[in-house]
């Protein structure tokens, strides 16, 4: 009995150890198991965080780069505003799909394309050899100029600078100059080719035959200019259609005073080709704000196979 009992009792010791063997590593798997599930927790609690905020990130990204877009458009719309010698300071209206005209609105694109188009015109009739003159008063004065009134060595001027310059060309056909003539002064005009010396291209040329040949030339243009618009224009106005292009110009008509003690240029602005009406308050150093105030003239060009051809200036009604 008593070794039966013996028995018994280290049966029992027995249980009792393995049951505090086994505790422990229990325990151990279950902490094991929770961090596990705490880890899994975070991780899935993480994942939106990065998802937000990647799209946070895409967000302005793309908000940055609509401003960049936005800023760089109305950048490059002031610039080409401000272009063309001053021409383009206000806005200009699209009234219809034909006429342009300036009301210190917003400027589309189309608009100031076909600004940029008549500005261009101008220039290329006002591209004589001389930096002094603003030649706007040679066709902006108190006489309708027409076509058939040109002077020729200011033709053979302004298409010699426009097709010609920095050519260095030994010599020109007669008929190529002709054709050029045509692509820019109405049928109405007649050429007449002599020698005309180009003072500030430097070269001359001299006729023979049925062409003119380069020969040395001297001499300068005779001055840089004033320092400012002597007489300012502005473009107000286009009005095009499939024969012809009119465009309205207001010009400032100026008296060069001479120069101030400081040897700064100055001058009185009137609104008369004949200067009898003074800008009161014009001068050198603020003649744009006061452009509206000017004459206006219609400048009309003829369409010609997709050339516009000077025909007329004159004083509008």
């Amino acid at each position: 009995m008593e070794e039966e009992k013996k028995v018994e009792e280290e049966k029992t010791v027995e249980a009792i150890q393995v049951t505090e063997q086994t505790q422990p590593i229990e325990q151990t798997e279950t902490t094991q198991e929770k961090k596990s599930i705490l880890n899994n927790k975070k991780e899935v609690k993480g994942k939106p965080l990065k998802i937000w905020l990647v799209v946070m990130i895409a967000i302005f990204m793309l908000f940055t780069f609509g401003l960049g877009v936005y800023f760089g458009k109305e950048i490059f719309i002031e610039k080409e505003r401000k272009s063309n010698n001053g021409s383009i300071n206000d806005g200009m209206e699209n009234n219809n799909n034909n006429t342009v005209e300036n009301n210190n609105e917003t400027v589309t694109h189309d608009d100031l394309e076909k600004i940029k188009e008549a500005n261009q015109l101008l220039r290329d009739l006002m591209a004589f050899d001389s930096n002094v003159e603003d030649h706007i008063t040679y066709y902006a004065n108190n006489k309708i100029v027409d076509a058939s009134s040109l002077d020729h060595e200011i033709v053979y001027q302004i298409v010699f600078n426009k097709y010609y310059y920095n050519k260095n060309l030994e010599e020109i056909s007669l008929d190529d100059f002709n054709s050029k003539v045509k692509e820019m002064i109405d049928d109405s005009y007649s050429y007449v080719a002599k020698d005309y010396y180009n003072k500030c291209s430097g070269r001359g040329y001299k006729l023979e035959g049925n062409k003119y040949v380069y020969v040395p030339s001297y001499g300068g243009c005779g001055g840089t200019g004033y320092g400012f618009d002597i007489d300012p224009y502005k473009v107000i106005s286009v009005d095009q259609n499939e024969n012809s292009l009119v465009v309205k110009v207001k010009v400032l008509f100026g008296k060069y005073l001479g120069k101030s003690k400081d040897n700064k240029g100055l001058a009185d602005y009137y609104s008369d080709y004949d200067q009898t009406k003074v800008v009161e308050g014009a001068n050198q150093d603020n003649y744009e704000d006061y452009i509206n105030e000017g004459s206006t003239y219609n400048f009309t060009f003829i369409n010609r196979n997709g050339n516009y051809l000077f025909s007329k200036a004159e004083l509008s009604e």
